[in-house]
């Protein structure tokens, strides 16, 4: 489990049960994970936060009763509250502009030790909107990890769409810093095909 460690800002929540094959799951009350959700300052053109995610805690203790308790649905499963046991982590934001840090969640990852295996991020234009609704770009750079002194950078970027009706997108990057960058709307050109697989990118 992915237990909210701070839960004023983070809650138990049902991951993508809005997906059909997850709505069965989503009736009974059952949830899949944690989403941490803060509200940041609204971003101008050129803007730039800083992500940082790190290990706050190899290993540490909690009773779930004491960060929100096991909703009802999980008893089926033999789920109880009582002491789990993993590394706590903590992700925050730096505005650039302003210098301020934000607390975004800090979770605890049962049993996890050796630190994270995997990390994924997504662009999406979230509520109804239509394809010629609003023109979007950002850029990412990274993720720069620091293990001990060494700083480990990305080799490769792969770039996915999804099949759409709507084929006002483009992805580009930049090897050299690391960065991708999303387009969406108005202006933007698809410049690889929404087969839903995976295209080299650098």
């Amino acid at each position: 489990m992915v237990w909210p460690l701070d839960t004023k800002i983070c809650k138990r929540n049902c991951q993508d049960c809005g997906l059909p094959q997850l709505r069965a799951l989503k009736a009974q009350g059952l949830t899949t994970g944690t989403k941490c959700t803060v509200q940041l300052p609204a971003m101008k053109n050129g803007g730039r936060f800083t992500l940082r995610m790190r290990m706050t805690k190899e290993q540490t203790t909690i009773n779930t009763r004491e960060y929100g308790g096991m909703l009802s649905a999980h008893l089926k499963l033999g789920d109880r509250d009582g002491p789990i046991t993993g590394a706590e982590w903590e992700v925050s934001a730096k505005d650039e502009q302003t210098g301020k840090v934000v607390l975004i969640g800090r979770l605890l990852f049962q049993g996890a030790q050796a630190g994270l295996s995997r990390i994924a991020t997504f662009d999406e234009m979230l509520g109804c909107n239509k394809c010629n609704d609003m023109y979007h770009k950002d850029t990412r750079y990274g993720p720069f990890i620091k293990d001990g002194n060494t700083i480990r950078k990305p080799t490769s970027a792969k770039r996915l769409a999804k099949p759409s009706s709507c084929k006002q997108y483009r992805v580009t990057g930049n090897k050299a810093d690391h960065s991708v960058t999303f387009e969406g709307g108005p202006g933007a050109v698809a410049n690889f095909p929404g087969d839903n697989k995976q295209h080299p990118l650098w």
